[in-house]
């Protein structure tokens, strides 16, 4: 089941690698680089606290086959 979607896997992250990468330079050209570190930090510290309660969620409902 999971190996079906390992090629979405793959598409998605070379999409947002890409999308990202031109989000970050407009961002540093409005506001600057320090600004855009400092949006990076608070995503990358807010993101294992989302995926933390994502599985947490996950782990409460049984599974059904």
């Amino acid at each position: 089941r999971s190996e079906t979607f390992i090629p979405w896997a793959w598409g998605i992250n070379g999409c947002s690698s890409v999308l990202s990468a031109i989000l970050a330079t407009l961002l540093a050209m409005h506001i600057g680089f320090s600004g855009v570190v400092m949006i990076a930090v608070v995503l990358y510290l807010v993101a294992p606290a989302l995926l933390a309660n994502r599985l947490a969620i996950r782990t409460m409902i049984p599974f059904r086959s």
